[in-house]
């Protein structure tokens, strides 16, 4: 499965900063690509997007998984 629709991007990204937003980062969110790949019970992933927040919202989320 593969979203190249511009339209559904921007949905599938509009949900993406919803959660983001609801973990409580303040981050804008584009899709770019988006390709699911089922095998054997398995999904397979590949997403690109870019996020654009300031510098603190960043050290805050690497601080929380365990990077910062």
């Amino acid at each position: 499965m593969k979203i190249s629709s511009g339209f559904l991007r921007g949905i599938v990204s509009k949900l993406i900063k919803r959660a983001v937003k609801k973990k409580g980062y303040n981050a804008d969110i584009v899709l770019n690509e988006f390709a699911a790949k089922f095998e054997n019970g398995e999904a397979t992933i590949h997403l690109n997007l870019d996020a654009k927040m300031s510098q603190d919202e960043l050290t805050k989320i690497l601080k929380e998984i365990g990077l910062g």
